[in-house]
């Protein structure tokens, strides 16, 4: 089995389900019933004061192949990714779902079956998923998994936070790294599918494109905060390239750490409500996947608004505002925006 990037290593949780799946391991994939059906480059749902960006154009058709392409992606994020890339010529099979928090998943013995028939598996890496090496054991050989942080040789904030030693994982926080990300997801779908490589091409230029375009109406609507107010407070330490790319001020989080996994101490928690304070912020902003009881305490305490349901680790459920990559990172700015103002 290929690897890209990170060195595997192993995940008490699913032993047993390595030991159940070990023949699909060896076994030759059989021909896959579609999990979820690939849709076409996400529409964007603009705030009410700025465009929505243009979508994308249609690529230009090629032979779709006789059996799709079956990729497997491990959180939302990377889903929506590759649907706008391979559009109709694969199929994208979720391990994570709409508000599955990756770092404390734990495998099943589907997520297995997943992973023994996949063409090639989709990670964010920098340790968000540590459980996927002892599941990545099912794949077959030479299929390969690539870590596209990793791969697209992104900038990775590094800090102290023992949950997470390899650095900072949410970097699809910032568009231009989501951007290298796309292009890293092309190369991986076209050195599957040559007859491919066209469509793939066309629809990760489409694709970015709209980032481009989404990159700047944040940029737009976090201009309209005022520069001493925007300082942000959330619930764990997800937005920080978010925050350094459009240049707020991160005061502080209630979980402490990259992780979701860390609590925070009594101590911890006075500090923050004393920052908080003293440096006049103006709301606390949670995520859909945690719950927001000791938030409310502290926005009480501290007697600022609290701002629930931002897009952090997971995008929404379909329907929902934060369906796409795009929508929630606008449903995000306009939250933070409305908040911060």
């Amino acid at each position: 089995m290929g690897r890209i990037v990170r060195t595997p290593r192993g995940v008490p949780v699913v032993a047993a389900i390595i030991a159940l799946f070990t023949v699909w391991a060896c076994a030759p994939a059989a021909a896959p019933s579609p999990t979820e059906a690939p849709r076409p480059p996400a529409a964007t749902q603009a705030p009410a004061t700025q465009p929505a960006p243009a979508a994308a154009p249609a690529a230009r058709s090629a032979p779709t192949p006789a059996r799709k392409l079956n990729v497997v992606a491990t959180t939302t994020h990377i889903q929506d990714f590759a649907r706008n890339v391979g559009g109709d010529r694969i199929t994208v099979v979720p391990i994570l779902g709409p508000d599955d928090d990756a770092h404390d998943y734990q495998p099943t013995a589907e997520d297995a079956r997943k992973i023994a028939q996949a063409d090639v598996v989709l990670a964010i890496g920098i340790g968000l998923e540590p459980w996927l090496d002892a599941l990545a054991r099912n794949a077959r050989p030479g299929v390969q998994v690539v870590e596209l942080a990793g791969a697209a040789k992104l900038q990775i904030e590094k800090g102290d936070d023992p949950e997470e030693p390899e650095g900072d994982p949410h970097v699809w926080q910032d568009p231009a790294n989501t951007q290298k990300m796309v292009d890293v997801i092309r190369d991986a779908l076209a050195r599957l599918d040559a007859p491919g490589q066209t469509v793939y091409a066309a629809n990760a230029a489409a694709y970015n494109r709209q980032l481009d375009q989404l990159d700047q109406q944040i940029k737009q609507q976090i201009a309209t905060i005022p520069s001493e107010q925007r300082r942000l407070v959330t619930n764990h330490d997800a937005f920080g390239y978010y925050v350094r790319h459009y240049g707020l001020v991160f005061v502080g989080s209630v979980i402490p750490s990259l992780s979701t996994e860390a609590e925070p101490s009594a101590g911890e928690v006075r500090k923050l409500i004393q920052d908080i304070k003293e440096q006049h912020v103006k709301a606390i902003f949670t995520e859909t996947n945690l719950s927001p009881r000791l938030e409310q305490q502290i926005a009480q305490e501290a007697g600022i608004k609290i701002y629930s349901n931002l897009y952090g680790d997971a995008l929404g459920a379909p329907g929902s505002e934060g369906d796409t990559y795009i929508k929630a990172m606008l449903f995000n700015t306009r939250q933070i925006v409305e908040g911060l103002r």
